[in-house]
């Protein structure tokens, strides 16, 4: 768990980052819950309908709950 964890403020100031898209409503709904209560300080934006994009580091606080798991790169990283 990512208990101790401790945050850095912006997302940007990570450099290995995922997409989280929940395959049902129910499951996206699990996750909402666990930012609100495990994760509240941790940052992560929302681009689309079912869909994070978090810290990899985190991404085990996301287990048992179905989701397509893809690596998310910066625009920067691109050129």
């Amino acid at each position: 768990m990512t208990g101790d964890i401790r945050w850095k403020g912006s997302l940007s100031f990570y450099r290995d980052i995922v997409s989280l898209e929940f395959s049902t409503e129910q499951d996206n709904f699990k996750a909402l819950e666990i930012l609100c209560s495990r994760l509240y300080d941790m940052p992560y934006t929302a681009p689309a309908e079912r869909t994070l994009i978090i810290p990899a580091e985190a991404e085990q606080e996301f287990a048992g709950l179905s989701y397509n798991r893809k690596k998310a790169s910066w625009a920067s990283d691109v050129s």
